[in-house]
């Protein structure tokens, strides 16, 4: 994999543009906007995932985007802001982002920051023993929870599988429409981000 670096933006322009970022079925609602954000850095053991399996093939992928970034001396687990970037023989502009947490009120008032968005990265990082530098956004309404819960049991119930077979839970859903929870990266930064089953 090779990669053209178009442009390393800064976290403080990072945040004012997360601040711009809506709801997937809502274009209206603004859902960090009253958020408060920061950039930190973090040991993993802190975070929570929300789903019970990471992809093999998934972790290949970022394994080598991990490579492909560190020959323009760029640090996947520590960007500092985000990258605009284009792959070799494709004119795509893509993002890279930090991976996402969210605070998260649950039902039994327990305050956990779970992971939004970068659940493989974190897992490579986890591989490394290494930390990394994730979005952390505090404060989000209560009345837009991020769209699944924690998983029971945390990182030791998560599984490394080459695919999923018929009948793998992948995230316990809050409602049974969850994209009405499902925050879109993509309409303020270029082929961030989206459920994998929206084209």
């Amino acid at each position: 994999m090779k990669i053209r670096i178009l442009k390393h933006h800064n976290k403080y322009k990072l945040i004012r543009r997360l601040k711009n970022i809506t709801m997937l079925k809502d274009s209206h609602n603004y859902i960090y906007e009253h958020a408060f954000i920061s950039i930190e850095k973090v040991n993993t053991d802190c975070l929570v995932p929300p789903q019970n399996y990471v992809l093999n093939p998934e972790l290949k992928n970022k394994l080598e985007l991990k490579y492909a970034f560190e020959e323009a001396d760029i640090d996947i687990f520590n960007l500092d802001g985000y990258v605009e970037f284009s792959l070799e023989g494709d004119d795509t502009i893509r993002t890279l982002l930090p991976p996402v947490v969210e605070e998260s009120i649950e039902n039994d008032g327990m305050i956990i920051p779970i992971i939004n968005d970068g659940m493989h990265r974190i897992y490579l990082a986890r591989i490394e023993k290494k930390p990394i530098e994730v979005i952390f956004i505090r404060g989000v309404s209560r009345n837009f929870p991020y769209y699944a819960y924690p998983v029971i049991g945390g990182w030791e119930s998560v599984k490394a599988v080459d695919e999923l077979t018929p009948g793998t839970i992948k995230k316990w859903h809050r409602i049974q429409d969850n994209k009405k929870l499902y925050r879109n990266f993509d309409s303020v930064f270029k082929c961030c981000s989206k459920p994998r089953d929206i084209k």
